[in-house]
């Protein structure tokens, strides 16, 4: 409960709930599905489950991500990346 209540507390009411999926976080980092999904059973990356569905909040996944010195803007440009494609896919583009 003390956990939900500090994961309610972190977010604005301004920024949208995107979650990451294992496929998104492989993609972000350069490493396989497999490797990424090991994250999400690491006690310190902030997952959730929903369902047999690991995700990851997307702000909560930078922050991580900054905390363990990964390289910043590799990072981001890369979760851009993964965002546009997603987006592209919901709505039909063709991906080059």
């Amino acid at each position: 409960m003390e956990n939900e209540e500090k994961i309610v507390k972190g977010i604005s009411e301004d920024e949208d709930l995107v979650f990451l999926t294992p496929m998104d976080v492989a993609e972000a980092m350069g490493c396989s599905i497999p490797t990424a999904r090991q994250l999400f059973y690491r006690e310190d990356f902030p997952a959730i489950k929903v369902g047999k569905n690991l995700k990851v909040l997307k702000s909560a996944f930078i922050s991580w991500c900054s905390e363990r010195r990964m390289d910043w803007n590799v990072i981001l440009k890369q979760l851009y990346f993964v965002m546009i494609n997603k987006t592209r896919r919901v709505y039909g583009e063709s991906i080059i």
